[in-house]
């Protein structure tokens, strides 16, 4: 069901499959370069509502420019005034590269009920640079803890190398997608962009399954 939410004075594009019952209610965070509509966004949607509460929304900066991209208080703000509508309790966030940044940020809040967050692509260095960590992208919030947080990297992801991947992830699972750059697209013969997106979303279920009986 498609609705909007108003979040410090802008109106969000949502979309909701609600089940009666459901152990999670999971909230899909796009990346920076698409929309609540990318394909894997879209595929995790009908598959994962076939079990739990889902709910996929906009970023306010979606078609927007790169300025309004980096807006990280708004973009917050508007997940965690999705984690509200869908009752602040068992959440569990799936996001994409900036989306699963964001994820981030809000796992182990139990204010928000937030059960566990899945980041896939997580921009940890700049592009094909793996010792030049983002500087606008804080891991403070990560470091020295043990959140519930799971990452899921492709082999060949510019913006991670996952053979150096920095202490700071020590504590979190990382579990790692064979020919696979950042959008999980094959970057040698071997897969399909298909195949590696049905890997990503099996990977996807099976962690969640894992959340839903914490």
């Amino acid at each position: 069901m498609e609705g909007r939410i108003n979040v410090m004075g802008k109106s969000i594009e949502i979309d909701t499959a609600m089940r009666t019952g459901t152990k999670l209610n999971v909230i899909l965070a796009h990346g920076s370069s698409v929309d609540m509509y990318d394909s894997l966004i879209q595929k995790l949607f009908d598959e994962l509502s076939g079990e739990y509460s889902v709910l996929r929304f906009n970023f306010s900066f979606a078609g927007g420019t790169d300025e309004q991209k980096m807006d990280f208080d708004r973009n917050k703000a508007e997940l965690e005034a999705c984690i509200k509508y869908m009752g602040s309790k068992n959440i569990a966030i799936v996001g994409k590269s900036l989306g699963g940044y964001m994820a981030t940020l809000l796992a182990g809040r139990e204010d928000l009920g937030v059960k566990g967050v899945i980041s896939m692509g997580y921009p940890m260095h700049e592009m094909n640079r793996p010792n030049d960590i983002r500087h606008e992208f804080s891991h403070a919030h990560l470091e020295g803890k043990s959140l519930p947080v799971e990452f899921i990297i492709g082999d060949s992801d510019p913006m991670w190398n996952v053979k150096e991947a920095s202490p700071i992830f020590a504590n979190y699972p990382i579990h790692i997608i064979s020919n696979a750059d950042h959008s999980y697209n094959p970057v040698k013969p071997g897969a399909t962009k298909e195949e590696n997106q049905k890997e990503v979303i099996n990977l996807v279920k099976r962690i969640l399954e894992k959340f839903a009986n914490m």
